[in-house]
């Protein structure tokens, strides 16, 4: 009746969201008049306006120390409504990506090119599967941006620099779209 499994059901009226009893025999009994209380709850919540969408979390990773120092002193003025965590290396990123699943990656690869293929290889295997992160990510060099890469469609190359200017624009049009 709910489209629910077993277990659910049970954990349901563990937390007392349904009314129900154990049989001697240890089975479950659920009383129908909850179970009809509940689906008028549930369709309640879908008919009701939905939330404000949560606002991204996003990783900023700049190579250069000279970007990185700027970009640490006018995140704080900028005042996005979002989390934006900045950090020094690519590298350091990739770490937190598999931990932090953020929505969103901005990288700077001022790297070789044979570095920067290898870190826009992994980053389009770490999005085969599960929840997908954008990523943009701006290098010196058009060569590694024309390259078509496996599971790189949620990926976005862009022939650089990363500046402030640009990095403040690209978070305004976050912004935009989220509001």
């Amino acid at each position: 009746m709910l489209g629910v499994s077993t277990t659910m059901v049970q954990s349901l009226v563990d937390s007392m969201e349904l009314v129900g009893w154990k049989t001697r025999g240890g089975h479950r009994r659920i009383a129908l008049e909850s179970i009809t209380d509940l689906k008028n709850k549930q369709s309640v919540k879908v008919s009701l306006p939905l939330k404000a969408r949560q606002l991204p979390s996003i990783i900023v990773a700049v190579e250069s120390q000279a970007l990185y120092q700027a970009l640490h002193e006018a995140l704080p003025s900028w005042r996005f409504p979002f989390e934006v965590k900045l950090l020094d290396s690519i590298g350091l990123a990739l770490l937190h990506l598999s931990k932090d699943r953020p929505d969103m990656l901005i990288a700077e690869m001022n790297m070789p090119l044979h570095q920067q293929e290898r870190i826009l290889a992994a980053l389009a295997d770490l999005n085969i599967g599960g929840r997908r992160i954008s990523m943009t990510l701006v290098a010196q060099s058009a060569d590694v941006t024309e390259k078509p890469y496996q599971g790189a469609s949620s990926i976005q190359m862009i022939t650089g620099p990363l500046t402030l200017a640009w990095l403040e624009a690209f978070l305004t049009g976050v912004q935009a779209t989220v509001h």
